[in-house]
This record gives structure tokens, C-alpha cells and sequence, in this order.
């Protein structure tokens, strides 16, 4: 969801070092960059020279990933990417199962219900 928003704002900066320093930090959210790097990318100026921080921090957390893969440490594709969301593992096709409460149902039977637009 952040990173639908970021793309819809992002088409609606104008000046060029805005967008850059906006692509800047966003890269270092999604690559989870170390304080240190972040604090370089902040005081840093020139958005080009932020991008830079950026693919040397990644290259070499993706070096010292790949080195421990290398060595055996690591055996999965998946660790290079990262662990992912409970969520996305428990994923499943089809449709999806009625929740025991509705099998309680009868035809005939009075619901009530109550809609929270807040929600």
C-alpha cells in the first residue's frame, strides 16, 4: 500500500531533484539499508550520488549473502530475497472455505448485522 501511494505522488513531482531524493529513500526502505547508509543518503545532496549509496549498500549485502550461500550457510533462493510474510506463505487457490459460524445457518433464521463505515 506505501508503495502504491509513492508511485501515484511520485508522477506528481515536478522538480527533478525531488523525485530523485523520493526515489532515494524509498530504495533504502525497500533494501533496508544499515542507519549509517540511510544518515549518508540524507545529507547527501546531488539524488544521483544518493542512488549511488544505495547500489553500493545493496551490492554488497547481496556479495556477503551470495558469499554465505557459496560457503553453504544458506541452502534456499529465498534467503538471498529475505524471509517473507507468514501471509504470503499460507497462500492457497480455490475459493475459500464459509467459516464455521455460517454452517450454523438455517433458512428461516432472523440476522442482524451492524456496517462500520470507519472500518
Amino acid at each position: 500500500a506505501v508503495f502504491a501511494v509513492f508511485q501515484q505522488q511520485l508522477i506528481e513531482i515536478t522538480k527533478p531533484t525531488e523525485r530523485l531524493f523520493a526515489i532515494g529513500m524509498m530504495a533504502s526502505e525497500i533494501g533496508e539499508l544499515s542507519f549509517d547508509d540511510r544518515r549518508k543518503m540524507l545529507v547527501t545532496r546531488n539524488g544521483i550520488e544518493r542512488l549511488i549509496i544505495f547500489l553500493k549498500a545493496v551490492d554488497t549485502k547481496i556479495r556477503s549473502r551470495k558469499r554465505n550461500t557459496e560457503k553453504g550457510r544458506t541452502t534456499s533462493s529465498s534467503s538471498l530475497l529475505g524471509d517473507k510474510n507468514d501471509d504470503e506463505k499460507e497462500l492457497k487457490v480455490g475459493y475459500p472455505p464459509l467459516p464455521r459460524w455460517a454452517l450454523t445457518l438455517k433458512k428461516g433464521m432472523r440476522i442482524e448485522y451492524y456496517w462500520n463505515e470507519e472500518w
